[in-house]
């Protein structure tokens, strides 16, 4: 029994040591749980903002606690009208219509709901200030006797009601030419120039201003004489250089020959007036030039007078030489001439100058080379066109039916170029080859290129090497109205560029010009400014960047929810660096409305999702059936950017295959680019109405190409924080990171 008891003692005052060792080698062999991360409180920053109605302001917060506690969050805002919001990436803009003078930001930590908070001022945007878009200068054009007066007025147009003043000044007149204060011209008596400016300059932008163009004539004095052909005589006896004849032709039609209606020549300054009391033909019944204007002979078309050609004639019925000028007025025709050996069936400009105020040049035909049915212009002349109509005419060759510019200057004002054709060469109604033809205004329509030929540009071609600009004007195109389109079986129904064509304010010093490529739909230019085609859709404002040719930087800004076809929705191809921004005024969609691509990126060009767009494809769930291909494809040479929170979602790609067509959200093809800093493509584990999905792999994304996730400077240089990989499941990022 001693023995048993010592045995147990000893065992009981073993036991408590063997125990501690145990569990003190438990405690040192076995691994321990981390710590679970806390967030004890977040920092939005900056704490205090002032933010104009209609900008925006960009916020941070900072996530501190323990244990390096995640740094997401969810961005609210705390009062403020429908249109003011906060995006994921916790960029505020703040509506145009805010009434509230205070805002709250507020950022929730999405580990442990803790909460940061700014207060956001909003003030209202400062005054506007007036700016000066253009100056017009009434009458236009006027025609001012030596000695005598002529009052002008000009209107101001601009913005936020700028000051109506200007300051008048008249350039190109001797002494005693003068223009008051408030408008009112002296022409000096002994005034030996024969064309002036009248210039408006605002007061309040002195680079804005507007002019108007003074013909001085010399004190008027009637030709003795009972025909055309005794006053033409008299003139070539007596006319004196500097002084001013008016020829009235007072018993109707005359027929004349070439030889009877030789102007005066070796004269400096002389101008010639034909007037009619009634209308009065001046007939041509032999073969020749009806009137051959010399150097210094101005020869004037006033009311009732119409110059009629010959069909069997061999050249043009008016000719201006170099230094010669030739004015039309209202009430003025030139018509029913064949020129059979040189261009210009009308009228020639060679090397002189053409000033068409108004009347009617119709019904002439221009047969062989050189073209111009209405009016060539050749050996650096110059046509200047205010008002009235070149219609109805035809070339059988070179182009240009109405007008053709062979080498020289074609300024259009104003008037109308309509219903002509040109048989081969393009340019129905005008074609420029070698020279400039410069159009402020007027109308361009109804004119042909001929059925055998398929040169373009129904209603304005250019040739290589020449030059179009248009800061006024329209020229129809393919969606004008039946009697308004012009036609071409070739490229370019309203203009067919082969040279430079440029769409600005020009003059002296040319702004905001860019280039025009050949064009179909309607080319209408207000200030400089191309219009759109329809109203300021998407559809609308993509048909405008195509129009124009340019690369470089463009924003299209959705003013809602827009269906639209991949057809609409086709972007401008053959670019080397076109960048499109596509972003939502409100929260907007562009929801896909037949089979296919939304948007097909070919080389060239780069797509920017930003704020406020989701892009929607097709699916049963929305509008009963699935489509065949992803709602983007990003080809070779292209680029897709995500950098605004953009949503891509809806669609359901049937297409069997897992190529450059097999992905529900965005496939981005060999040698194509995808970069995401904000932005989610849903897949497959969404909601019906979210998700996206395909036949094989890539519901969200299938990537044969380049595919980052990263953020961007405000410069747009992109930082790669990994590559992204055919994914089925939602891609969701927020800063360059994913977010669950």
């Amino acid at each position: 029994m001693k023995t048993f008891k010592l045995f147990m003692t000893r065992s009981i005052r073993l036991c408590p040591v063997a125990f501690i060792v145990a569990i003190g080698f438990s405690m040192v062999g076995c691994p321990t749980d981390p710590p679970e991360p806390t967030v004890t409180g977040i920092t939005v920053n900056p704490a205090t903002a002032n933010v104009v109605r209609g900008q925006s302001q960009d916020f941070t917060a900072t996530v501190s606690g323990t244990n390096d506690p995640p740094q997401t969050v969810w961005w609210s805002l705390i009062g403020g009208v429908s249109g003011t919001s906060i995006s994921a990436a916790g960029r505020l803009t703040v509506a145009h219509n805010e009434t509230a003078t205070s805002l709250t930001i507020r950022a929730t930590s999405t580990h442990g709901a803790r909460i940061g908070t700014a207060t956001v001022t909003v003030t209202a945007p400062p005054p506007p200030v007036a700016t000066v878009t253009n100056v017009t200068v009434n009458p236009a054009t006027a025609t001012v006797a030596r000695g005598g007066n002529q009052n002008f007025t000009a209107a101001i147009f601009g913005t936020n009601n700028p000051p109506r003043t200007v300051t008048w000044t008249v350039e190109g007149g001797g002494t005693g030419t003068s223009i008051s204060a408030d408008g009112n011209l002296t022409v000096a008596a002994n005034e030996t120039a024969s064309t002036l400016t009248v210039r408006a300059t605002s007061t309040h932008d002195t680079t804005r201003s507007g002019t108007a163009i003074v013909t001085a004539l010399a004190q008027e004095q009637y030709v003795p004489g009972f025909t055309l052909v005794e006053q033409l005589a008299w003139l070539r006896e007596n006319a004196f250089s500097g002084f001013s004849y008016i020829i009235e032709i007072p018993h109707g039609n005359q027929n004349v020959i070439p030889a009877q209606t030789t102007l005066p020549s070796g004269r400096t300054n002389l101008t010639v007036t034909l007037r009619g009391n009634v209308q009065s033909e001046i007939r041509l019944v032999a073969n020749g030039i009806l009137f051959n204007i010399p150097s210094g002979v101005s020869l004037v078309l006033g009311e009732n007078i119409t110059l009629q050609g010959t069909r069997d004639n061999e050249a043009s019925l008016v000719q201006i030489n170099n230094g010669g000028t030739l004015i039309m007025n209202e009430r003025s025709r030139i018509t029913g001439n064949t020129a059979t050996t040189n261009g210009g069936g009308g009228v020639r400009v060679f090397g002189g100058t053409f000033t068409m105020y108004g009347g009617e040049i119709f019904g002439n035909t221009a047969t062989r080379f050189s073209g111009g049915g209405g009016v060539i212009v050749v050996n650096e002349g110059t046509f200047v066109m205010y008002d009235g109509e070149i219609f109805g005419n035809t070339t059988g060759a070179d182009g240009g039916g109405g007008v053709r510019v062979s080498r020289g200057t074609f300024v259009m004002h104003g008037g109308e170029i309509s219903g002509n054709t040109a048989g081969t060469d393009g340019g129905g109604g005008v074609r420029v080859s070698g020279g400039i033809f410069s159009m402020h205004g007027g109308e361009i329509f109804g004119n042909t290129t001929g059925t055998g030929r398929s040169d373009g540009g129904g209603g304005v071609s250019v040739d290589g090497g020449a030059t179009f600009r248009i800061s006024n004007g329209i020229i129809h195109g393919s969606n004008a109205s039946e009697d308004l389109r012009n036609r071409t079986n070739g490229a370019g129904v309203a203009l067919h560029n082969m040279g430079t064509a440029l769409v600005g304010i020009d003059g002296a010093a040319p702004t905001g010009l860019f280039l025009l490529s050949t064009v179909n739909h309607t080319v209408h230019v207000i200030n400089g400014v191309l219009q759109l085609p329809q109203g300021n859709s998407f559809v609308a404002q993509l048909a405008r960047l195509d129009l124009s040719g340019n690369d470089g930087e463009h924003t299209i800004e959705i003013h809602g929810n827009e269906d639209i076809s991949p057809a609409q929705a086709r972007l401008p191809s053959g670019r080397t660096g076109l960048r499109i921004a596509l972003r939502g005024r409100v929260p907007s969609q562009i929801r896909l409305s037949a089979n296919g691509a939304l948007f097909d990126i070919p080389s060239g060009v780069t797509l920017v999702l930003d704020e406020n767009i989701t892009l929607v494809g097709r699916n049963v769930a929305r509008v009963g059936v699935n489509n065949y291909r992803p709602v983007v494809i990003v080809n070779n040479g292209g680029t897709l950017i995500m950098n605004g929170g953009a949503r891509i979602m809806g669609n359901a790609n049937t297409f069997r295959t897992s190529g450059v067509f097999g992905a529900g959200g965005v496939c981005v093809a060999s040698g194509g680019t995808f970069r995401v800093s904000n932005g989610v493509i849903y897949g497959s584990n969404e909601a019906e109405g979210l998700r996206n999905t395909a036949y094989a792999s890539g519901a969200a994304l299938n990537n044969l190409g380049t595919s980052q996730r990263g953020t961007f400077t405000p410069a747009g240089v992109f930082t790669s924080l990994s590559s992204l990989s055919t994914a089925n499941n939602t891609i969701r990022v927020v800063n360059g990171q994913f977010v669950p």
